[in-house]
């Protein structure tokens, strides 16, 4: 059996009519998702999330969460996750290019930096 499913959330961060997005980069591929990241066990959703903001960002407490606006299961040969996105605004001014990379060809695990 493969790993166990990983749960994620989301925040989904508008700004003066802008969404922000992280754009991640690996061997050949470069996507954009919100941030966001996983939820350790035994951690709420609201923590997970403000705790992933502050990882990502610097920003975390002071965001609002406004609800889920989403929830997206999602299931694929590699690994199997469930996202919950938020909806949040903030006064703080945040703007960032999350760089991801995997440490192996073998699509080992992956360290973000914000750049």
């Amino acid at each position: 059996m493969g790993a166990e499913p990983r749960i994620r959330v989301s925040a989904l961060l508008r700004w003066n009519d802008r969404v922000l997005l992280c754009r991640h980069e690996k061997p050949g591929k470069e996507y954009w998702l919100l941030p966001g990241g996983g939820v350790n066990t035994g951690e709420s959703l609201v923590d997970a999330l403000h705790r992933e903001l502050w990882e990502e960002l610097g920003i975390g407490e002071e965001v609002a969460v406004e609800g889920p606006v989403a929830i997206v299961d999602s299931i694929s040969p590699v690994q199997s996750f469930a996202a919950n996105c938020s909806v949040s605004t903030t006064s703080t001014t945040s703007s960032c290019i999350l760089r991801s990379s995997a440490s192996s060809s073998a699509g080992g695990p992956v360290t973000p930096r914000l750049t």
